[in-house]
């Protein structure tokens, strides 16, 4: 298979054999390690905790939304003029730079790693091909059968902040939310 995160097109996940949703979720373990790895100078020379405790999830949250960039995407033809007309739509026409894109890989690593390590009923794995989240790479083990897409989450919580600007509420209610699914 052999594609970046970047190369592969999420919907096309659900097409994924049972081999081949292992290598991508073991390709996504590799690049976002790395992208965390290399964060991590930074964030330490900045004083914050990278020891993947739950409580040093917000403040490094807070670090990489403070040096996000985003640049704007054209609108899509094929959406309907009814929906390109509104604000949500144009609010949401930008991408985040390769720069940002990076630093959120990273943090998808260790956001989902600091719930594997703090819960001993958690662990990676591909998401739930009945679900939404069909082979992406997920924190599975929650109650009632939640699975947490760390990428997924961090995007959505990211982009809703920029619009927003309340990160601080939006990341602690998503960590206090998954923390409290993972008691069982």
């Amino acid at each position: 298979m052999n594609k970046s995160i970047k190369q592969i097109d999420y919907p096309k996940l659900e097409e994924l054999t049972p081999e081949e949703a292992r290598e991508f979720l073991s390709s996504f373990l590799e690049i976002t390690k790395k992208r965390w790895d290399e964060m991590i100078p930074a964030l330490q020379n900045d004083k914050l905790k990278t020891d993947y405790k739950i409580e040093s999830l917000e403040p490094v949250f807070l670090w990489v939304f403070e040096r996000l960039k985003t640049v704007p995407r054209e609108e899509d033809p094929e959406v309907p003029d009814w929906v390109r007309n509104t604000d949500s739509y144009k609010e949401g026409l930008f991408d985040f730079d390769k720069q940002s894109e990076n630093m959120i890989l990273g943090l998808s690593y260790y956001f989902g790693e600091s719930f594997v390590r703090s819960f001993n009923n958690l662990y990676w794995t591909s998401g739930n091909t009945e679900q939404f989240q069909c082979n992406m790479p997920v924190i599975a083990g929650f109650k009632n059968d939640l699975e947490l897409p760390p990428h997924n989450n961090i995007q959505a919580i990211f982009r809703r902040a920029i619009k927003d600007r309340k990160i601080d509420i939006h990341v602690s209610k998503m960590i206090k939310i998954w923390a409290s699914d993972a008691l069982k």
